[in-house]
């Protein structure tokens, strides 16, 4: 078996010292060109990461092609939590909401690399913003009232009353 020879798992504090270093050079990896030029600019940024990442880690010696897969599982770990989340809060069923789990420092930087490939685009039509999951956001977050938002391009005024909460359209 002439394959690839297994490394050890990366530690959680390589993991942090990967995100800290591929923040620093995002613009470089993160770079959605795939053109000759950019290929190997990224290349290049990836041989850099790697000298920087063995130079910082005390741990074992990484090459730059097992950072760049170790960061790829990373970014797609964390997408794939972020979409469960998103089910298990819009799912029916009733019950308590899931717990949103604490952020790491990770995670905030995943968050800060990816941007919108994370949390995803907000669209206008999109049914995530429907009042019913306004309502919702409200309860659960704990939201003050009264205050505005928009939802469908109508523009709402929420005020909670006694036992019930209150929508009114202001546009009629």
């Amino acid at each position: 078996m002439d394959g690839k020879k297994r490394t050890t798992n990366f530690t959680p504090d390589e993991k942090r010292i990967l995100s800290e270093l591929v923040l620093k050079y995002r613009d470089d990896v993160e770079n959605k060109k795939t053109d000759a030029t950019t290929n190997s600019q990224k290349f290049n940024a990836w041989i850099r990461l790697a000298k920087e990442f063995n130079s910082i880690s005390t741990f074992f010696y990484r090459s730059h092609q097992s950072l760049k897969t170790c960061w790829d599982n990373i970014k797609r770990q964390s997408k794939k939590d972020k979409a469960s989340l998103k089910k298990e809060i819009f799912k029916t069923g009733g019950g308590l909401p899931p717990q949103a789990k604490q952020h790491s420092q990770i995670d905030l930087i995943i968050e800060a690399v990816l941007g919108p490939a994370v949390e995803g685009i907000p669209h206008h039509y999109d049914s995530d913003g429907t009042i019913n999951n306004v309502s919702f956001f409200i309860q659960y977050y704990g939201i003050n009232s009264p205050f505005l938002f928009s939802c469908f391009g109508t523009i709402y005024k929420f005020e909670k009353q006694t036992s019930c909460s209150h929508f009114t359209n202001l546009l009629r």
